[in-house]
C-alpha cells in the first residue's frame, strides 16, 4: 500500500537539529484521502487530512524510530479512501503549541489506497507504525494526548498532552 515515508523539507530541518543533539518530539499521525500533485519535499500538511491520531515512538535503532498509533473508524461520518500518511512533529521553537506542529514525513499510496468505511459498514481498527530515519534514536520522544483520536481537524487538533520522554 504505502512506500517508505519521505521527509518533507522541514522534516529534514528537524532531523539536522536532531543530529545536532536538539531532539525530535512526535505528536499526532495524520491518514488523509488527498492527491499530491506536487514534491513531497515541499509539503507542510497533508492535501486532505481525514483523522488525526496520537503518536507513541519506539527507538528501534540507533538511526531510526517507530512511530506508532491506533485507528478506528468508529467516529468517522463517512468512509475514505486512505491515500495519505504523514507524521507530525513539535516544532522545536513552539515544542508546545501543536498548531506550530511540522510535517516531518509523508507517503501517498496513490491507487492502492484502501477503503476505509464508517463503522456501521464494517468496523476498522489498526495499529499504524511508520519507521523514520532520525539520525540519533536517543534523542526522539512524543507527546501524549489525553483525548481518543481526532477526525478532521490540523495536525493536533485542540487537546492538550503532556510530554513523554
Amino acid at each position: 500500500m504505502f512506500q517508505a515515508p519521505k521527509l518533507t523539507d522541514a522534516g529534514k530541518n528537524l532531523y539536522y537539529r536532531n543530529m545536532a543533539g536538539e531532539g525530535i518530539k512526535f505528536t499526532t499521525i495524520q491518514l488523509g484521502n488527498g492527491t499530491i500533485s506536487g514534491p513531497i519535499s515541499a509539503m507542510t500538511a497533508l492535501v486532505s487530512a481525514v483523522v488525526t491520531i496520537d503518536a507513541a515512538v519506539k527507538n528501534n535503532a540507533e538511526q531510526y524510530a517507530d512511530v506508532s498509533g491506533h485507528f478506528s473508524n468508529a467516529e468517522l461520518e463517512e468512509g475514505f479512501y486512505w491515500r495519505e500518511i504523514g507524521v507530525f512533529a513539535a516544532d522545536p521553537d513552539y515544542p508546545n503549541d501543536r498548531s506550530h506542529d511540522i510535517l516531518y514525513c509523508y507517503q501517498n499510496a496513490y491507487d492502492t489506497a484502501d477503503f476505509i468505511p464508517v463503522a456501521s459498514v464494517e468496523t476498522v481498527e489498526k495499529n499504524i507504525t511508520v519507521p523514520i530515519i532520525v539520525g540519533d534514536a536517543s534523542t526522539v520522544s512524543c507527546t501524549v494526548q489525553f483525548a481518543g483520536a481526532g477526525v478532521g481537524g490540523g495536525p493536533g487538533g485542540a487537546r492538550q498532552g503532556r510530554e513523554r520522554p
